[in-house]
């Protein structure tokens, strides 16, 4: 567990995957702590909206396989959605609100206003929608809020009881959430690109390196670098 706890999130989770026995050690209530030390000294804040396991976080922030399906394919981190996407279920499951209206009739009136969005456009994720265009949202969050308000209101009007209060105080708890998450999905993408500035850094110095090592080598022998 020590070495464990010396491995980036990713790291860890691959560790996780190379037999039941290393998953057995790192899977467990124990070792959350070993998850959120080896997330914080990467720089990775906490989430303050909460909501996923250390395990979930890991696998959001730096992991490599689809939330959806475990392919990995190359997976996109949506950090306003929570969702770490391969490029088909990118396709299929994170698209406009009134795309996926059209699809489920049933959906609650309200659902959409307790689901997490976001306006930034496959695939380059740093374009915006147009003014005036519908926002982004994943599929199975509609649906799951979509069935959780029918399931309240439901539970009420069983009680003898008005089905509104019961929506209402459930889509103002979200609306919290909503904000607590687009505040951590923020802190999470200034980071992210932090990291990547760090490690094109990183790379240029070492193509740097390199080349003048090539060059003092191969200057006595008569060749001219290119410069």
């Amino acid at each position: 567990m020590m070495i464990a706890s010396h491995l980036t999130p990713g790291s860890l989770l691959a560790f996780s995957r190379v037999s039941r026995f290393f998953r057995s050690l790192v899977f467990t209530q124990r070792a959350e702590s070993i998850w959120a030390d080896v997330r914080r000294r990467e720089g990775w804040q906490d989430s303050e909206a909460g909501g996923l396991t250390e395990v979930q976080l890991a696998n959001l922030l730096d992991g490599d396989d689809c939330t959806v399906c475990q392919n990995y394919a190359y997976p996109f981190s949506d950090f306003r959605l929570r969702v770490r996407l391969c490029y088909p279920c990118i396709a299929n499951l994170r698209r406009k609100g009134e795309s996926i209206s059209a699809e489920y009739w049933h959906l609650h009136p309200r659902a959409f206003e307790c689901c997490l969005s976001t306006r930034k456009t496959w695939p380059d994720m740093t374009s915006e929608l147009a003014r005036g265009e519908d926002s982004i949202f994943f599929v199975p969050d509609v649906l799951k809020q979509s069935a959780e308000l029918h399931r309240l209101e439901a539970e009420a009007i069983a009680q003898n009881q008005s089905p509104q209060p019961v929506s209402e105080a459930y889509v103002v708890s979200r609306a919290q959430y909503r904000h607590r998450a687009k505040h951590d999905a923020r802190v999470w993408e200034n980071h992210r690109r932090w990291l990547q500035d760090q490690a094109d850094s990183k790379l240029a110095l070492r193509k740097s390196l390199r080349r003048a090592d090539i060059s003092k080598r191969l200057l006595p022998l008569g060749f001219v670098d290119a410069e």
